[in-house]
């Protein structure tokens, strides 16, 4: 499998709800990529939907800034993480480590205040006011939470695929959700990109589904067969729930909340497994007029638990 990045500059900024209307995530998890790319296929030609849904793999979508990609803090002891207070309270702060910095925070000898500091130019959270006004005079005031990025940043995410005709589609369909956009409040331009195509990082490269790879890059749970295995050597992880709602069209083409998605609980990227699982689409419809799936097939990366 090739493995490629793509990156997403944001114009006016992402919402990716976590339950609060006011809060907002600066991540974008990867079954949210996929359904967006499968509803984007599904648009133009049904029959793309069933092409993708087993030829490709997906990280996470993780900040970057210019040149330098961060990756999500694994869950691992750092060594010499046994400072002051205050250097305690840096290294707890710490979500992402620099792809520059990698080698260095997994031996133990970054400085969590240097790092902490190139993450603060990758841009902030904002949370609006705004008004439903209604003829009745009865106004309803609300806030919304949505990431703002600076100049020169955004996310990124990998994709991995089979064939270059498949990452040709994929192309073209990031294209096509670029002027769509991706997350909440679409109809307000948040959530809309330019997308731009780079080459994988060597030390991405080598690390990235390779024989000892062992951290997630992938929001993603095992199938139950691989729960039997998966916890029977050393494993360090957090869950994330994963919820939403299905989507449907009235005749105006308008989207209306039809039904609640089965909620689920994922490991978060960044977990750390002895033993690699493989994932699966897991269904969240129930009585629904199609089938609707959750992406949960993870992208691994080795991560040297010696340092």
């Amino acid at each position: 499998m090739k493995f490629i990045i793509y990156k997403l500059e944001f114009q006016k900024g992402l919402r990716i709800g976590n339950g609060r209307i006011d809060l907002a995530e600066i991540e974008i998890p990867a079954d949210i990529i996929f359904s967006s790319i499968i509803n984007e296929a599904g648009n133009q030609d049904i029959n793309l939907c069933e092409d993708l849904i087993d030829e490709i793999l997906l990280s996470d979508a993780f900040p970057y800034v210019k040149d330098e990609f961060f990756l999500p803090k694994p869950l691992i002891n750092i060594a010499n993480n046994s400072g002051d207070s205050s250097e305690k309270k840096e290294f707890k702060k710490l979500k992402y480590i620099p792809l520059s910095r990698w080698d260095i925070f997994i031996k133990g000898d970054s400085d969590p205040r240097e790092l902490n500091e190139i993450f603060q130019n990758h841009g902030e959270k904002i949370v609006d006011t705004r008004i439903n006004y209604n003829e009745s005079g009865k106004h309803d005031i609300y806030n919304i939470g949505y990431y703002r990025f600076y100049k020169d940043s955004g996310l990124y995410f990998i994709l991995g695929y089979k064939s270059d005709e498949l990452q040709e589609m994929i192309d073209e369909l990031l294209y096509s959700l670029s002027f769509t956009g991706i997350g909440g409040k679409k109809s307000t331009s948040l959530g809309k990109f330019k997308m731009i195509e780079e080459d994988m990082p060597d030390i991405l490269e080598k690390r990235i589904n390779k024989e000892k790879s062992n951290m997630i890059l992938t929001t993603s749970m095992a199938k139950e067969e691989e729960l039997k295995s998966l916890f029977k050597g050393k494993s360090n992880y957090s869950l994330k729930r994963r919820g939403g709602f299905i989507y449907t069209e009235d005749d105006n083409a308008l989207k209306s909340i039809s039904k609640r998605k089965r909620t689920m609980h994922f490991f978060k990227s960044g977990s750390i497994f002895s033993e690699r699982y493989y994932g699966d689409l897991f269904r969240v419809d129930s009585g629904f007029d199609h089938p609707v799936y959750r992406y949960s097939k993870p992208i691994w990366m080795e991560v040297d638990l010696n340092g």
